[in-house]
Protein backbone atom coordinates (compact mmCIF):
# COMPACT_ATOMS: atom_id res chain seq x y z
CA UNK A 1 0.00 0.00 0.00
CA UNK A 2 1.05 3.84 -0.95
CA UNK A 3 0.24 5.05 2.46
CA UNK A 4 2.39 2.12 4.22
CA UNK A 5 5.96 2.28 2.15
CA UNK A 6 5.83 6.30 2.27
CA UNK A 7 8.16 6.30 5.27
CA UNK A 8 10.17 2.83 4.22
CA UNK A 9 11.20 4.83 0.61
CA UNK A 10 15.19 4.95 0.81
CA UNK A 11 17.11 7.25 -1.04
CA UNK A 12 14.58 9.67 -2.46
CA UNK A 13 15.94 12.87 -3.59
CA UNK A 14 14.81 15.94 -1.35
CA UNK A 15 12.47 17.07 -3.70
CA UNK A 16 10.66 13.25 -3.60
CA UNK A 17 10.78 13.49 -0.08
CA UNK A 18 8.83 16.38 -0.01
CA UNK A 19 6.48 15.06 -1.66
CA UNK A 20 6.05 11.62 0.10
CA UNK A 21 5.90 13.63 3.37
CA UNK A 22 2.86 15.81 1.91
CA UNK A 23 1.29 12.40 0.80
CA UNK A 24 1.61 11.06 4.17
CA UNK A 25 -0.01 14.27 5.41
CA UNK A 26 -2.74 15.07 2.97
CA UNK A 27 -3.90 12.01 1.63
CA UNK A 28 -7.50 12.93 0.93
CA UNK A 29 -6.40 16.26 -0.62
CA UNK A 30 -4.33 14.38 -2.69
CA UNK A 31 -6.35 12.26 -4.45
CA UNK A 32 -8.14 15.59 -5.90
CA UNK A 33 -4.78 17.81 -7.20
CA UNK A 34 -3.93 17.23 -10.65
CA UNK A 35 -0.02 16.92 -11.30
CA UNK A 36 0.70 20.20 -11.73
CA UNK A 37 -1.32 21.36 -8.74
CA UNK A 38 0.47 18.69 -6.32
CA UNK A 39 3.82 20.42 -7.72
CA UNK A 40 2.98 23.82 -6.94
CA UNK A 41 1.52 22.46 -3.46
CA UNK A 42 5.33 20.82 -2.75
CA UNK A 43 7.59 23.01 -4.35
CA UNK A 44 8.81 20.59 -6.77
CA UNK A 45 7.92 20.07 -10.47
CA UNK A 46 5.84 17.77 -12.62
CA UNK A 47 9.00 15.83 -13.53
CA UNK A 48 9.65 14.88 -9.78
CA UNK A 49 6.49 14.20 -9.27
CA UNK A 50 6.68 11.51 -12.00
CA UNK A 51 9.84 10.36 -10.38
CA UNK A 52 8.34 10.10 -7.09
CA UNK A 53 5.42 7.59 -8.43
CA UNK A 54 8.07 5.13 -10.27
CA UNK A 55 9.64 5.14 -7.19
CA UNK A 56 6.16 3.44 -5.87
CA UNK A 57 6.51 1.06 -8.60
CA UNK A 58 3.12 2.79 -10.55
CA UNK A 59 3.66 3.73 -13.95
CA UNK A 60 2.72 7.65 -13.37
CA UNK A 61 0.65 10.45 -11.60
CA UNK A 62 -2.95 8.98 -12.58
CA UNK A 63 -2.04 4.81 -11.38
CA UNK A 64 -0.62 6.48 -7.93
CA UNK A 65 -3.76 8.55 -7.58
CA UNK A 66 -6.08 6.00 -8.61
CA UNK A 67 -4.33 3.27 -6.41
CA UNK A 68 -4.62 6.14 -3.39
CA UNK A 69 -7.98 6.46 -3.41
CA UNK A 70 -8.70 3.25 -3.28
CA UNK A 71 -6.73 2.42 -0.79
CA UNK A 72 -8.55 5.31 1.38
CA UNK A 73 -11.93 3.93 0.24
CA UNK A 74 -10.64 0.55 1.75
CA UNK A 75 -9.46 1.93 4.88
CA UNK A 76 -12.55 4.02 5.55
CA UNK A 77 -15.80 2.06 4.87
CA UNK A 78 -16.89 -1.45 3.93
CA UNK A 79 -15.20 -3.96 1.78
CA UNK A 80 -15.30 -2.90 -2.38
CA UNK A 81 -18.19 -4.70 -4.31
CA UNK A 82 -17.32 -8.10 -5.92
CA UNK A 83 -17.75 -6.22 -9.92
CA UNK A 84 -18.18 -9.88 -10.68
CA UNK A 85 -20.48 -11.01 -8.64
CA UNK A 86 -21.89 -8.42 -6.81
CA UNK A 87 -24.47 -10.57 -4.96
CA UNK A 88 -25.04 -13.67 -3.38
CA UNK A 89 -27.58 -16.68 -4.47
CA UNK A 90 -31.17 -16.20 -2.61
CA UNK A 91 -30.57 -12.31 -1.27
CA UNK A 92 -33.57 -10.65 -0.88
CA UNK A 93 -34.23 -8.22 -3.40
CA UNK A 94 -33.33 -5.10 -1.24
CA UNK A 95 -29.83 -6.56 -0.91
CA UNK A 96 -29.79 -6.90 -4.74
CA UNK A 97 -30.76 -3.26 -4.77
CA UNK A 98 -28.30 -1.93 -2.53
CA UNK A 99 -25.14 -4.12 -3.88
CA UNK A 100 -25.85 -2.70 -6.90
CA UNK A 101 -26.29 0.85 -6.12
CA UNK A 102 -22.76 0.47 -4.47
CA UNK A 103 -21.17 -0.99 -7.34
CA UNK A 104 -22.74 1.88 -9.59
CA UNK A 105 -21.36 4.18 -6.46
CA UNK A 106 -17.82 2.66 -6.40
CA UNK A 107 -17.51 2.41 -10.60
CA UNK A 108 -18.10 6.20 -10.71
CA UNK A 109 -16.03 7.25 -8.01
CA UNK A 110 -13.22 5.53 -9.47
CA UNK A 111 -13.60 6.80 -12.73
CA UNK A 112 -14.25 10.67 -11.23
CA UNK A 113 -10.59 10.16 -9.56
CA UNK A 114 -8.75 8.72 -13.00
CA UNK A 115 -10.37 11.07 -15.19
CA UNK A 116 -8.23 14.00 -15.77
CA UNK A 117 -10.79 17.69 -16.31
CA UNK A 118 -8.13 19.03 -19.09
CA UNK A 119 -8.02 15.74 -21.12
CA UNK A 120 -12.16 15.98 -21.56
CA UNK A 121 -11.85 18.97 -22.23
CA UNK A 122 -9.05 18.79 -25.38
CA UNK A 123 -11.03 15.82 -26.36
CA UNK A 124 -14.83 17.45 -26.13
CA UNK A 125 -12.92 19.89 -28.35
CA UNK A 126 -11.66 17.60 -30.76
CA UNK A 127 -15.27 16.19 -30.83
CA UNK A 128 -16.86 19.51 -31.47
CA UNK A 129 -14.73 20.42 -34.21
CA UNK A 130 -14.99 17.35 -36.28
CA UNK A 131 -16.97 16.76 -39.21
CA UNK A 132 -17.46 13.30 -38.39
CA UNK A 133 -17.33 11.20 -34.99
CA UNK A 134 -16.12 7.87 -35.76
CA UNK A 135 -17.49 5.19 -32.60
CA UNK A 136 -15.52 1.50 -32.21
CA UNK A 137 -16.48 -0.96 -29.94
CA UNK A 138 -17.85 -4.50 -29.57
CA UNK A 139 -20.55 -6.42 -27.52
CA UNK A 140 -22.15 -4.78 -24.71
CA UNK A 141 -19.24 -1.82 -25.54
CA UNK A 142 -21.18 -1.01 -28.82
CA UNK A 143 -24.53 -1.11 -27.27
CA UNK A 144 -23.17 1.78 -24.79
CA UNK A 145 -21.20 3.70 -27.78
CA UNK A 146 -24.56 3.67 -29.46
CA UNK A 147 -26.55 5.68 -26.66
CA UNK A 148 -23.37 8.40 -26.79
CA UNK A 149 -24.03 8.40 -30.56
CA UNK A 150 -27.44 9.68 -30.27
CA UNK A 151 -26.63 12.45 -27.84
CA UNK A 152 -24.37 13.59 -30.04
CA UNK A 153 -26.57 13.39 -33.23
CA UNK A 154 -29.41 15.70 -31.79
CA UNK A 155 -26.47 18.21 -31.18
CA UNK A 156 -26.12 18.28 -34.98
CA UNK A 157 -22.78 16.51 -34.72
CA UNK A 158 -22.69 13.30 -37.20
CA UNK A 159 -21.45 9.69 -35.82
CA UNK A 160 -20.60 6.86 -37.75
CA UNK A 161 -21.40 3.22 -35.87
CA UNK A 162 -18.06 1.50 -37.53
CA UNK A 163 -18.38 -2.04 -38.28
CA UNK A 164 -21.69 -2.72 -37.61
CA UNK A 165 -21.26 -5.52 -40.29
CA UNK A 166 -17.97 -6.19 -39.38
CA UNK A 167 -16.81 -3.90 -41.49
CA UNK A 168 -14.38 -1.60 -39.79
CA UNK A 169 -11.92 -1.05 -42.10
CA UNK A 170 -14.32 0.31 -44.61
CA UNK A 171 -14.89 3.00 -41.78
CA UNK A 172 -11.65 3.65 -41.18
CA UNK A 173 -10.45 4.25 -44.88
CA UNK A 174 -13.46 7.00 -45.12
CA UNK A 175 -12.15 9.16 -42.65
CA UNK A 176 -11.36 12.66 -43.37
CA UNK A 177 -8.84 15.13 -41.55
CA UNK A 178 -10.19 16.79 -38.55
CA UNK A 179 -12.41 13.65 -37.86
CA UNK A 180 -12.19 11.65 -34.55
CA UNK A 181 -12.08 7.44 -33.72
CA UNK A 182 -13.41 7.08 -30.47
CA UNK A 183 -12.40 3.45 -29.52
CA UNK A 184 -14.27 1.75 -26.53
CA UNK A 185 -12.72 -1.45 -24.86
CA UNK A 186 -12.80 -2.74 -22.00
CA UNK A 187 -9.75 -5.06 -21.34
CA UNK A 188 -8.45 -3.03 -24.84
CA UNK A 189 -7.95 -6.79 -26.71
CA UNK A 190 -10.42 -5.27 -28.86
CA UNK A 191 -7.78 -3.36 -31.22
CA UNK A 192 -5.87 -6.58 -31.79
CA UNK A 193 -9.10 -8.47 -33.33
CA UNK A 194 -7.88 -9.48 -36.58
CA UNK A 195 -10.71 -7.48 -38.27
CA UNK A 196 -9.56 -4.05 -37.01
CA UNK A 197 -5.52 -4.71 -38.65
CA UNK A 198 -4.90 -1.82 -40.35
CA UNK A 199 -7.79 0.14 -39.04
CA UNK A 200 -5.25 2.23 -36.19
CA UNK A 201 -2.83 2.90 -38.97
CA UNK A 202 -5.41 3.80 -42.20
CA UNK A 203 -7.21 6.56 -39.38
CA UNK A 204 -3.54 7.67 -38.29
CA UNK A 205 -2.81 8.40 -42.35
CA UNK A 206 -6.00 9.91 -43.15
CA UNK A 207 -5.31 12.83 -39.89
CA UNK A 208 -8.45 11.55 -37.91
CA UNK A 209 -7.51 11.90 -34.51
CA UNK A 210 -7.52 8.77 -31.88
CA UNK A 211 -9.05 8.00 -28.53
CA UNK A 212 -9.05 4.81 -26.50
CA UNK A 213 -11.49 4.04 -23.50
CA UNK A 214 -9.94 1.05 -21.66
CA UNK A 215 -9.30 -0.33 -18.46
CA UNK A 216 -6.20 -2.60 -19.96
CA UNK A 217 -2.71 -2.10 -19.54
CA UNK A 218 -2.44 -1.52 -23.32
CA UNK A 219 -1.00 1.03 -25.95
CA UNK A 220 -0.69 1.56 -29.73
CA UNK A 221 1.48 4.30 -31.49
CA UNK A 222 -1.70 5.29 -33.49
CA UNK A 223 -3.77 6.15 -30.26
CA UNK A 224 -3.60 9.93 -29.37
CA UNK A 225 -5.54 10.13 -26.47
CA UNK A 226 -5.94 7.30 -23.88
CA UNK A 227 -8.54 7.26 -21.03
CA UNK A 228 -7.69 4.95 -19.00
CA UNK A 229 -9.84 3.69 -15.30
CA UNK A 230 -9.84 0.92 -13.08
CA UNK A 231 -9.79 -2.53 -13.82
CA UNK A 232 -11.80 -3.91 -11.67
CA UNK A 233 -14.01 -6.47 -13.80
CA UNK A 234 -13.17 -10.30 -15.15
CA UNK A 235 -12.56 -10.74 -19.04
CA UNK A 236 -15.11 -13.81 -18.34
CA UNK A 237 -16.80 -15.97 -15.46
CA UNK A 238 -18.80 -12.62 -14.82
CA UNK A 239 -23.04 -12.24 -13.74
CA UNK A 240 -23.02 -9.36 -16.31
CA UNK A 241 -21.05 -6.09 -17.65
CA UNK A 242 -22.05 -3.88 -14.59
CA UNK A 243 -19.08 -2.12 -13.80
CA UNK A 244 -17.50 -1.97 -17.18
CA UNK A 245 -20.60 -0.25 -18.95
CA UNK A 246 -21.19 2.07 -15.82
CA UNK A 247 -17.60 3.00 -16.15
CA UNK A 248 -17.85 3.65 -20.24
CA UNK A 249 -21.20 5.54 -19.56
CA UNK A 250 -20.31 7.81 -17.24
CA UNK A 251 -17.23 8.21 -19.28
CA UNK A 252 -18.65 9.17 -22.23
CA UNK A 253 -21.54 11.19 -20.50
CA UNK A 254 -18.62 13.42 -19.23
CA UNK A 255 -17.21 13.97 -22.75
CA UNK A 256 -20.92 15.03 -24.04
CA UNK A 257 -21.92 17.08 -21.46
CA UNK A 258 -18.18 19.14 -21.81
CA UNK A 259 -18.76 18.85 -25.37
CA UNK A 260 -22.75 20.82 -24.96
CA UNK A 261 -20.66 23.32 -22.37
CA UNK A 262 -18.45 24.57 -25.46
CA UNK A 263 -21.57 25.98 -27.09
CA UNK A 264 -24.19 25.72 -24.28
CA UNK A 265 -26.55 27.93 -25.93
CA UNK A 266 -26.50 26.78 -29.32
CA UNK A 267 -26.12 22.97 -27.89
CA UNK A 268 -29.54 23.93 -26.20
CA UNK A 269 -31.39 25.47 -28.88
CA UNK A 270 -30.65 22.92 -31.31
CA UNK A 271 -31.35 19.88 -28.76
CA UNK A 272 -34.85 21.93 -28.20
CA UNK A 273 -35.18 22.29 -32.04
CA UNK A 274 -34.85 18.58 -31.94
CA UNK A 275 -36.84 17.88 -29.30
CA UNK A 276 -39.84 19.83 -30.53
CA UNK A 277 -39.82 18.45 -34.33
CA UNK A 278 -39.51 14.87 -32.86
CA UNK A 279 -42.83 15.39 -31.09
CA UNK A 280 -45.48 15.34 -33.15
CA UNK A 281 -43.88 12.21 -35.01
CA UNK A 282 -43.92 10.31 -31.69
CA UNK A 283 -47.23 11.64 -31.01
CA UNK A 284 -46.01 12.32 -27.70
CA UNK A 285 -44.35 14.94 -25.68
CA UNK A 286 -42.68 12.91 -22.89
CA UNK A 287 -41.49 9.24 -23.51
Amino acid sequence: MILDRLDRLDGLAPAEAQIASFVAMHPREVVDLTIGELAARTATSNATVIRFCRRLGLAGFRAFRIQLAAEIERSHGAAPIDADYPFAPAEPASTVIDRIAALTHEAVDSCRTALEPAQIMRIAQLIRRSATVQLYAIGDSQITVEGFANLLLKLGINCVIAGRQGEYRASAFSARRGDIAIIASYAGRFIELPSMAGVLPALHERGCATVLLTAGDISSPWIDHVIRFPHRESARGKMATFYSQTCLRFILNCLYAEVFSLDYAGSDAHKSSFDAADAPRSGMVEL
